[in-house]
């Protein structure tokens, strides 16, 4: 056999892969960074720890306990039925006061700069060491950056030399461009043209989305110019992402950790390193523990809100289900809901004084505002459970688990294809004790009780996102008085695994400015108080 020729061809064949598409690369080969980490997998925190034995039938049962409640909540109000409440009245036990409903679509905008896994799938079991993390896993908005100017120009202004970015214009009724309201720039069939197409996926996430773009604007109109475009627009990136990353620890992790826990991690930096127990990259580098993405990171399905009240304008809806605009519903009308992919009406601009604390306000007196997130806890509202990429291909194959509309379950389902360790394994090995089984599964109506008695092969082995879950349901904020119930901030366990892999990822990251400045502090014009700077802060200085 003639072995030289058939490795020619092999060659040939491999050079034809990695180049096709008119000479564009596999993803992820045309965009290796200039930071220590140069590989993006996923990985297990607790390797030694056996996987749940968890049964398909039985996380069924789970996963529509979980949202059916919701479905059995009514409202009275403005003459008629509804699933929520108007923005004119609180809804307490749902309600979390201690967190604006901002920081749930801002979670989501984070998690898909740090994780991204395209070939996932339910149907089988997945190694996680094998699984490749399409997004680099830093926090440094490669979902909003793109590969760059020079591979991805089309994010930018050629006014500019592209080093500004293109940003859209909202449409009018008539589908002419608004003169003055921003959206993200969207090609002819209105997909929005982003680094991460996930961040058009509901309306809230696309205009953080586009807060950030606008950002990036205003920075590089006020860092110091250096030699050359491309030298200019690497600062203000830099600028731009040093800002992002103190925002995330200094606003966003105390918040949803709770500061002691942050501080346990953060050992007082920058006086001392950060101390990350169980997060031990690889040598050296940073990987993104399916604990975190699969279980903890996933707090945030249980944060949102059926509906939201927009703005002033846009505030309530006339679907009878709802009070205000409902987050999804598979009504195609792009006014009937928050759903993405497709284009922002003008009127729809979100006044983000409805979504953030400290904000000059304009509502009207008696509207409620900042709406603040759901409490984190064990339910999640009714619209999760049909989600609309999903429910068209349900209704056609409902045999296909990789077409099921319940996010309950497919978190549940993703928890076991991953073989996740229980909840109560990982308390364990964080040295807490485990909630007692009497605990974890109370709830209104023994509706949890009821899935306990029925799979008694969840006892003591819960799944460790619905554990994450009802220990945060369980925890209070430091100082704050509610007779309405917990669920301010993850509890012990999911607020160690999610504050490790934070820290982790920046600490790992020697692009970060814990390792290019670890002594930085946002000051003038970002901020009138120098190191205060969180989402308050980032809008005033875009809009001002």
């Amino acid at each position: 056999m003639a072995v030289q020729p058939a490795l020619d061809k092999a060659r040939a064949l491999t050079l034809a892969n990695l180049f096709r598409h008119h000479g564009r690369p596999l993803r992820g080969l045309d965009h290796i960074g200039r930071s220590s980490v140069d590989a993006g997998f996923f990985g297990r925190m607790f390797r030694s720890l056996p996987p749940a034995p968890h049964q398909e039938k039985d996380l069924a049962q789970l996963g529509a306990a979980m949202i059916i409640v919701e479905a059995e909540k009514f409202h009275q109000g403005n003459g008629r039925t509804t699933k929520d409440s108007p923005i004119t009245d609180l809804e307490p036990a749902d309600e979390n006061p201690t967190i604006p409903s901002g920081y749930t679509y801002l979670g989501q905008f984070i998690d898909h700069d740090i994780s991204f896994d395209p070939a996932s799938s339910l149907q089988k079991t997945n190694d996680p060491d094998a699984l490749e993390d399409f997004r680099t896993p830093r926090l440094d908005l490669d979902s909003l950056y793109g590969a760059g100017p020079d591979d991805q120009p089309y994010l930018y202004t050629r006014a500019s030399g592209f080093t500004e970015f293109l940003i859209g214009r909202t449409l009018q009724p008539n589908l002419t461009p608004s003169a003055t309201e921003p959206d993200l720039p969207r090609n002819s069939e209105r997909v929005a043209l982003t680094g991460d197409k996930r961040n058009d996926e509901n309306k809230i996430v696309t205009q953080i989305h586009r807060l950030f773009l606008q950002l990036h604007n205003k920075v590089i109109h006020d860092v110091p110019s250096a030699p050359g475009d491309k030298e200019h627009f690497k600062a203000a990136q830099r600028q731009v992402r040093y800002l992002y990353q103190w925002m995330i620890l200094h606003d966003f992790l105390p918040k949803i950790c709770g500061q002691k826990s942050l501080d346990k991690v953060l050992n007082q930096f920058p006086k001392n390193d950060p101390l990350m127990p169980h997060y031990h990259p690889k040598s050296g580098l940073a990987y993104m523990p399916v604990e975190f993405s699969v279980a903890a990171y996933r707090f945030g399905h249980s944060m949102v809100r059926p509906s939201y009240s927009l703005n002033e304008t846009v505030h309530e809806t006339t679907d009878q289900k709802f009070s205000r605009v409902p987050i999804f519903s598979t009504n195609p009308d792009p006014r009937a809901n928050l759903n993405g992919f497709d284009f922002l009406p003008a009127e729809w601009k979100l006044d983000w004084s409805f979504f953030f604390d400290g904000l000059p306000r304009t509502a009207p007196t008696g509207f409620r505002i900042p709406q603040h997130s759901y409490r984190i806890d064990t339910q999640l509202v009714e619209p999760l459970i049909d989600l609309p990429e999903f429910s068209a291909k349900f209704k056609a194959d409902p045999t296909n688990p990789n077409n099921i509309p319940n996010l309950a379950l497919r978190n549940l389902r993703r928890g076991l294809a991953l073989q996740l360790p229980s909840g109560q394994a990982v308390a364990k090995k964080l040295g807490q004790i485990p909630i007692p089984d009497d605990v974890l599964w109370a709830s209104e109506g023994d509706r949890l009780k009821k899935v306990l008695d029925a799979c008694p092969n969840f006892k003591h082995n819960a799944p460790l996102w619905f554990y994450i879950l009802k220990e945060a349901e369980l925890t209070k904020r430091d100082g704050v008085t509610d007779p309405d119930g917990g669920g301010h901030h993850l509890g012990p366990v999911g607020a160690q695994i999610v504050a490790e892999v934070f820290v982790g990822l920046l600490w790992y990251d020697h692009q970060s400015y814990l390792h290019q400045d670890r002594d930085f502090k946002p000051g003038t014009p970002y901020t009138d108080t120098p190191g205060v700077f969180g989402m308050t802060e980032l809008i005033r200085y875009v809009t001002k």
